[in-house]
């Protein structure tokens, strides 16, 4: 569960505090300060309220969109044999896909399944791989 931002909670006690002044002077009957210093207080108190409840929607909105983004990222990986044999193989493929690509080249290569030429050229074709079929093409008559 998110934390909860407290910019409210200052605007809060600043409106306490001037209603309670407010208050005081009506109860007392001062009459030194005119009226209109106090509408001017209480407006400037309520601008100060809306603009902490604005700025606390607004970082609520920013860590709502940050989880959804950390979400995607951390999201459920498909295996090698998922990726490769599975679904659409004109899907398009990202960077952590390709890695699995090459770290198995890399792999079979230390196996001598694959000689350094044609290790550093699947390696660009895993690289420069667009779709699904063309990762596949890259692991061609490999075990």
């Amino acid at each position: 569960m998110r934390d909860r931002v407290p910019a409210a909670g200052s605007a809060r006690s600043i409106l306490g505090s001037v209603l309670l002044s407010a208050a005081f002077l009506y109860i007392t009957r001062d009459l030194t300060v005119p009226l209109g210093v106090l509408y001017a207080v209480l407006l400037i108190a309520g601008w100060v309220i809306c603009r902490a409840h604005l700025a606390r929607v607004d970082a609520e909105r920013d860590a709502g969109i940050q989880q959804r983004r950390a979400d995607v990222l951390t999201g459920p990986r498909l295996s090698l044999t998922e990726l490769l044999y599975t679904g659409s193989r004109d899907q398009l493929v990202g960077h952590h896909d390709r890695e699995q690509v090459i770290e198995r080249l890399g792999e079979r290569y230390a196996e001598g399944y694959l000689t350094p030429h044609e290790h550093e050229q699947r390696t660009t074709e895993a690289t420069h791989a667009r779709t699904r079929a063309d990762l596949a093409h890259t692991l061609r008559d490999l075990p």
